[in-house]
């Protein structure tokens, strides 16, 4: 019996010491951040966009092309050539336009990769837990197997109860359970990390790193003062500019225009040739383009009232993400630091009651489950976290690479 408890507490003091910091050789966080960038179908989509608005910017600044005008009428003949005079102001306006929707194209494109980095962060992460979640409930299958063995050894020698060996028996059943769930889990989250780059993960390798550590509670003190750089703000700035960018075109387009003409008609009577000078404009008596400007001086109003919204939303969101990461950093140095070592010793203490026939089998099986579900609740908090953790990033425009240098992230 001695041995037994010998060896359980063996493998519990080793995959809890040892187990979890094992570096894996695999992929590395950097290479599946170098596979997303360059291969997510998203990425690709918005980057074959930007020469779309390249060429939209290209049109807008060309000039009218000259008409030539042929007139048959009977015996005569007349050719002319005839030219809009559009104003500077007018084409400028339509330039500016296409730039604003071109910086937005571009704007788009940033935040989606700084996006994507934080989901390669976020899944990696979960990988990482989801494989050591695997790893604790393989280890709770072979313990649970172990007792299994034990007790029925003293079922034989007439010390236990078939109670107890049923009861160990269901442990394991439930104990491999747990792992057909966590291999699963394991699956799904290698699948949702290597979708990134739209790939089949086959045998997923990564290699591990010390992602328990962060550290983002200086960087709320001041994250304030960089919400311009959020992409939401960023994105309604963009729409801003866009509005007054097409307010300012209408009101362009309301200016009438010269169009003038020139060209040579052949007589009828003498058949010499005839010298033809014209020139036109648009009376804007009806049309002034002021449907347009309406609208788009409501389109203005509108995106103004958007933008302090967004805002306010903004700032509620990223409160209230910090307020959650700062308590699950709680919740992970307590479970770390406090309730998983005492469970531990409790466990350690039941045991060796047990050994001297004072306690129920029962009551050590309980204390076992208890561990190993703090253990759990352990490495959920930690997964959580970082997901918490990468929506707040993604929110503030702070790319993981940035974390990692200034040291928020391990």
């Amino acid at each position: 019996m001695r041995s037994f408890f010998s060896v359980f507490l063996f493998a519990l003091f080793c995959f809890y010491s040892i187990s979890e910091s094992l570096p894996r050789e695999g992929l590395t966080w950097e290479q599946a951040l170098s596979l997303a960038l360059e291969k997510n179908p998203e990425l690709l989509s918005l980057n074959q966009a930007l020469p779309v608005w390249e060429g939209e910017k290209l049109q807008a600044g060309l000039k009218p092309n000259p008409e030539l005008n042929v007139n048959l009428e009977g015996e005569e003949t007349s050719f002319s050539l005839s030219q809009a005079l559009q104003r500077l102001g007018k084409r400028k306006a339509r330039v500016e336009v296409s730039q604003k929707l071109f910086e937005q194209a571009r704007l788009k494109y940033k935040s989606k990769q700084n996006e994507i980095a934080c989901d390669v962060y976020a899944h990696f992460v979960a990988v990482l837990v989801s494989q050591k979640l695997l790893g604790l409930a393989e280890e709770s299958k072979i313990l649970s197997l172990e007792v299994e063995t034990r007790v029925a050894e003293r079922v034989q020698a007439g010390v236990g109860g078939k109670a107890d060996e049923a009861r160990a028996r269901l442990n394991v059943f439930s104990s491999e359970l747990l792992v057909r769930q966590a291999k699963r889990h394991f699956e799904e989250a290698c699948l949702r990390l290597y979708a990134l780059w739209d790939e089949d993960p086959g045998d997923a390798a990564l290699t591990d790193f010390d992602f328990e550590k962060s550290n983002l509670s200086h960087f709320f003190e001041s994250w304030e003062e960089r919400l311009e750089d959020a992409p939401a703000i960023q994105t309604q700035e963009a729409e801003l500019q866009i509005s007054k960018a097409e307010l300012e075109s209408a009101r362009q387009e309301a200016k009438t225009e010269f169009t003038l003409s020139g060209g040579v008609k052949r007589g009828e009577v003498s058949g010499d040739p005839e010298i033809l000078v014209g020139i036109s404009k648009p009376l804007g008596l009806f049309d002034r383009n002021q449907g347009k400007i309406q609208a788009s001086e409501a389109a203005l109003k509108k995106t103004e009232s958007e933008q302090v919204r967004v805002r306010r939303k903004l700032r509620l969101e990223l409160s209230l993400l910090a307020q959650q990461i700062e308590g699950l950093e709680d919740q992970i140095q307590a479970l770390r630091e406090s309730l998983i070592p005492e469970a531990k010793r409790a466990f350690q203490s039941l045991e060796e009651v047990y050994r001297q026939g004072r306690l129920s089998f029962l009551e050590v099986l309980s204390a076992q489950t208890s561990l190993f579900e703090l253990r759990k609740q352990y490495w959920d908090a930690v997964q959580n976290y970082h997901q918490k953790t990468s929506e707040w990033m993604k929110k503030a425009g702070v790319s993981p690479e940035e974390a990692l240098k200034q040291g928020i992230l391990s």
